[in-house]
């Protein structure tokens, strides 16, 4: 699935984006949303620049910080896109250690989770590390899940295991799936 993701020309990775993202801003979930977790995309991922910029003119925006020692998403809030981000762990843009304004998770109304690929039920398939998991499953009320994925790396069913946690949304270039 990754090397299917990284085939994908760069012009097209992000058209694909920008019509995921222009999905994503429309949806009831993120505008009733005061606080949002987003990802920083890398490679040939879903591209979140655009989102990132556009949520935080209207929204408190929250970026994940790899704390590979504790193998732990540690959560930052940003407030300047240009100005508090570097380039950090697994080659992901992460706040910078001056501008790192820890927030706790109970305080989002939305988390938005990248993937190698998803099904049709919200199982996440990522790069194997559970980081994800582990902050999704800290989550202690009911706060939509949204994964970002190019419409091909949506799969009937992928592999999960119990200690996986679903997603309640999918987007796709092509359409939204609701999945619980």
């Amino acid at each position: 699935m990754i090397e299917l993701r990284n085939k994908q020309p760069i012009e097209l990775v992000s058209q694909k984006s920008d019509q995921i993202v222009k999905k994503l801003l429309n949806m009831a979930e993120y505008k009733r949303a005061k606080i949002v977790m987003l990802y920083s995309g890398k490679g040939k991922e879903v591209q979140t620049e655009k989102l990132i910029k556009i949520a935080l003119k209207e929204k408190r925006v929250v970026l994940p910080i790899t704390n590979v020692e504790k193998r732990i998403l540690e959560l930052s809030e940003i407030k300047d896109y240009d100005l508090e981000l570097k380039i950090g762990t697994f080659n992901i843009l992460e706040p910078k250690k001056e501008f790192i304004r820890p927030i706790e998770i109970d305080s989002l109304d939305l988390i938005v989770v990248p993937g190698v690929s998803f099904d049709y039920r919200g199982n996440r398939l990522g790069y194997g590390y559970a980081y994800y998991d582990k902050l999704l499953a800290t989550v202690r009320r009911r706060i939509p899940f949204i994964g970002l994925a190019f419409h091909f790396q949506l799969q009937h069913r992928v592999p999960h295991s119990r200690y996986d946690i679903p997603m309640h949304f999918v987007i796709t270039e092509k359409r939204i799936i609701k999945c619980r």
